[in-house]
């Protein structure tokens, strides 16, 4: 089957259904111990240079086996919202945020020097339909966008766009190819989380040391469709020695490229609901 595909040309396989494992507490162990049949299954596909994807929902308590078998694995359902409107939605989107954290505590299994990485599922930013040119992504703004890509940027997570590249508008192709953020994904290093500063998690920080600079992103993952949000405008912010920086930095936004100054001590800024900033900061 793998000589065949090859022969095809084909060059990423995902397969679903994989186990044991793939559920929640409420829905638990929904896949199968299927991992003998999987890891023959890798070893033939990777033989001809063809990316495996192991899905859908993987218990990351076998992350050692899933990095032997494939390349990557999905953490969580799928970002589809099967809507007859739109793709996705906002909140399916920061659903992702929480289940990346249960696999940060096998980090190093993941990223470049393994050659697995987290699969947070397609990027369906700027998704527009060919008939009349409306975006169907189902994103609220151009803010949730910005940070749908940041995240996933941040953990290295396989990058797949989900859409006819030939029909997405010319704003969201220049997101999607910000080439200062295409560095910080293309590290291959996977971000993680600082200890959360409130109840409902909705401040986030996740950082990654990069060469010679360290990348945070600042989340508000606050969001509730149909409400008046305003008031949940949030202070999120960090120190520098949390992040391994010792003394001062100077900061740089990620996504407009200005100088954001010397930083001394701790970094704060101030994020509407759903929206982020990425941050590269130089130590001085």
């Amino acid at each position: 089957m793998a000589q065949l595909f090859n022969e095809w040309g084909v060059r990423y396989i995902k397969i679903d259904g994989c186990g044991p494992g793939s559920g929640d507490q409420l829905s638990p162990h929904l896949a199968p111990d299927c991992r003998q049949v999987l890891l023959m299954m890798g070893r033939a596909f990777r033989r001809h240079d063809i990316w495996v994807e192991v899905s859908w929902y993987l218990d990351p308590g076998y992350a050692d086996e899933w990095a032997i078998i494939a390349n990557g694995a999905r953490v969580y359902i799928d970002i589809e919202s099967y809507s007859t409107r739109t793709m996705t939605s906002t909140t399916r989107m920061l659903d992702r945020f929480q289940h990346v954290v249960p696999w940060i505590a096998k980090r190093a299994v993941l990223g470049h020097r393994s050659g697995f990485y987290l699969d947070l599922d397609a990027v369906l930013v700027g998704m527009t339909t060919p008939w009349n040119g409306r975006c169907i992504d189902g994103l609220d703004s151009d803010a949730v966008r910005r940070t749908y890509i940041s995240f996933w940027a941040l953990v290295s997570s396989v990058f797949c766009i989900g859409a006819d590249p030939r029909l997405l508008p010319d704003k969201y192709i220049a997101m999607l190819h910000h080439p200062d953020v295409l560095d910080i994904h293309q590290s291959g290093v996977v971000a993680v989380p600082l200890p959360f500063s409130d109840p409902w998690h909705f401040c986030q920080v996740w950082y990654k040391a990069l060469d010679n600079v360290v990348c945070v992103g600042l989340f508000n993952t606050a969001y509730y469709p149909l409400v008046s949000m305003s008031w949940l405008d949030l202070e999120v912010r960090f120190a520098l020695a949390d992040v391994g920086i010792a003394g001062n930095a100077r900061a740089k936004d990620v996504w407009t490229g200005s100088d954001l100054g010397l930083v001394h001590g701790a970094y704060s800024t101030r994020l509407a609901p759903g929206a982020c900033q990425l941050v590269l900061l130089s130590p001085l």
